[in-house]
């Protein structure tokens, strides 16, 4: 992305006495922060899949139980008649 313009960032830090180690110790701390929200990220959309497949079953069901009533419905004209 923005590859010169971190360099030249980097060269600002440094050149205010940042320490390198300090500043790899935020950059670590920042990606390990990036890697946790991915994860998440990650586990929420397997989340997601999982309730998108209840969510079809659920339709399926729907579908067979107003099949299912309008069998029971045409049964009981059926038996009026």
């Amino acid at each position: 992305g923005k590859t010169s313009e971190a360099l030249q960032q980097l060269d600002k830090l440094l050149l205010a006495g940042e320490s390198p180690i300090g500043i790899l110790a935020q950059l670590g701390f920042t990606l390990r922060k990036l890697s946790a929200v991915n994860q998440i990220l990650l586990n929420l959309g397997e989340e997601i899949e999982k309730i998108c497949s209840i969510l079809y079953f659920l339709m399926q069901i729907q579908v067979r139980l107003v099949e299912l009533a309008r069998y029971w419905t045409s049964m009981k004209i059926e038996k009026i008649t």
